[in-house]
């Protein structure tokens, strides 16, 4: 493919360097048409980015308004203009410069904050701020960060230091700033190794947790599962994928044609997951559960069936639901108003819900209801346990963590399902795993959609507090997150009684 004018590079295109080269390639070289728009989360994460932005911009003593121009030209120009006049803040203007024969970088900082040092402007340069919802800085955030500084180097003839600001504190001021300083070599390796890429090289797919959030998700899902390629295994660690492809295994069925012996001889293949990958591998080619074997342990009876809804900024649990083996529901909800209300009970949604007043008494109510009966508590991943010991405090921790148990390891540990890997899915979420076994969640259902529900019900408590003893009203804005969390529960309750059927000691008749 010839090239006839440059290739305008972003500072978001760049920074998916850290996480996924076949992205930038396909920025570069696929086809446009395929792409998609942002799923719901991330237009909404990306949305409440910009509310977060704003709300600090608020908190500095003379905020200055964004550039607001019809065109990138005209943006570009007067942000030009401005740091020739020595504005002391520019905020969201438009940069652009030339990287090299075959790109134009472009981007928009934040903010540009003018400083005393000597530049080809004048008396004074300019520094770049990044303004982030998120309380810890990634990879990618210093290389966004990176491009500014460089843009900022091309236009005034001295490279600046920059600061990232994180999160907020609960003035609306940045809970954390960090500054960078360091000498660009590394994002100039990066525009380098860009540069390098070309059309007949097409990087191998590689699923990970962010592919949801790409604009080429759908592309890739495809040509995944046209190739049949190995990317579509679970716990295929990238390195493991990169030797295997360099021997020539690409596909499902060489994977399969394999031993598990000889997959261990790969890196970051130990026994356990090289069984695994030939195990997934023989599933979804056949289309049906493959036994893994004898099960490792005998199947756990539930006490109770669980999980939590948590902040996405802080991780603090605001729910906590419970489902018991007959299948009736609790919850805790934290909401100090109800608390000092004195109003801590409620049917929400047909749910007995409990309102407690910080995330310690919510597993506060955990322990009296799992002690109730015998059994264990049954929830899906590591995120309970660490929760638990982060935000329980000792005397939930010394109750409640030798009885929960992971039944996503349960499961892992008898079958491999024929569910493959995507950018919209790992196989052992349990969306995934509920979905397959034929459990449906409301329309619209997610972890963030949750959230917000509580928040918008938490803040029409916070501006209509009680009056003398209230009577708990149904709020239209809680009943949908109780919802959601109420389907996971059952989706919980659902894999267990599929394992528990299929449990026996000669194994399944599934692995034929």
């Amino acid at each position: 493919m010839s090239i006839s004018r440059p290739i305008v590079l972003t500072a978001r295109t760049v920074s998916w360097l850290a996480r996924c080269t076949r992205r930038i390639w396909l920025d570069l070289y696929g086809d446009r048409t395929l792409q998609v728009a942002d799923n719901p989360v991330a237009a909404r994460r990306a949305a409440a980015g910009v509310v977060h932005e704003a709300a600090v911009m608020v908190t500095i003593r003379e905020p200055a308004p964004p550039v607001d121009e019809p065109d990138w030209p005209s943006l570009v120009a007067e942000t030009q203009a401005l740091m020739r006049a020595g504005a002391t803040e520019i905020r969201q203007g438009g940069m652009e410069a030339c990287g090299g024969r075959r790109f134009r970088l472009r981007g928009r900082p934040d903010v540009m904050r003018r400083t005393p040092h000597p530049s080809l402007l004048g008396a004074w340069s300019y520094e770049p701020i990044e303004i982030k919802q998120h309380g810890m800085a990634t990879s990618h955030d210093t290389i966004q960060l990176d491009f500014s500084r460089w843009l900022l180097t091309q236009a005034q003839g001295h490279t600046p230091d920059g600061e990232l600001w994180l999160g907020a504190d609960a003035d609306g001021q940045p809970a954390m700033i960090l500054q960078r300083s360091e000498p660009l070599a590394a994002l100039e390796c990066d525009l380098r190794q860009i540069a390098e890429l070309s059309s007949d090289t097409e990087p191998a797919i590689a699923f990970a947790r962010h592919c949801g959030y790409c604009a080429w998700r759908n592309a890739c899902d495809a040509a995944a599962d046209t190739r049949q390629d190995i990317a579509l295994l679970s716990r295929l660690d990238r390195r493991t994928a990169t030797a295997l492809r360099t021997d020539g295994f690409t596909r499902l069925a060489d994977i399969a044609a394999l031993s598990p012996s000889r997959l261990m001889r790969y890196p970051y293949a130990d026994e356990t997951r090289a069984a695994h990958l030939h195990a997934h591998a023989q599933a979804l080619i056949r289309g049906v559960p493959y036994d893994k074997g004898p099960p490792p342990s005998p199947l756990p009876m539930p006490a109770l069936f669980f999980d939590i809804e948590s902040c996405p900024h802080t991780q603090e649990p605001w729910a906590f639901g419970w489902l018991d083996a007959a299948g009736v529901p609790g919850m805790a909800i934290v909401s100090a108003w109800h608390v000092a209300a004195k109003s801590t009970h409620a049917i929400i949604a047909d749910i007995p819900v409990i309102f407690v007043r910080d995330p310690a008494e919510g597993w506060q109510q955990v322990v009296v209801r799992a002690g109730r009966d015998a059994g264990a508590i049954l929830h899906w991943g590591r995120y309970e346990q660490e929760c638990l010991a982060r935000t329980g405090g000792e005397r939930a921790h010394a109750a409640l963590h030798r009885r929960l148990t992971d039944l996503h390891t349960v499961l892992d540990g008898r079958y491999a399902l024929p569910i493959a890997r995507s950018t919209g899915q790992t196989t052992g979420s349990l969306k995934a795993v509920g979905t397959y076994l034929g459990h449906r969640w409301p329309d619209e259902a997610d972890w963030l959609v949750a959230w917000e529900r509580y928040t918008a019900w938490h803040e029409q408590v916070a501006l209509n507090p009680f009056e003398g003893t209230p009577a708990v009203t149904v709020n239209p804005h809680l009943a949908p997150a109780l919802d959601y969390l109420c389907a996971d529960l059952e989706a919980l309750r659902l894999i267990w009684s599929w394992l528990h059927e299929h449990e026996s000691p000669f194994g399944s008749p599934h692995q034929g």
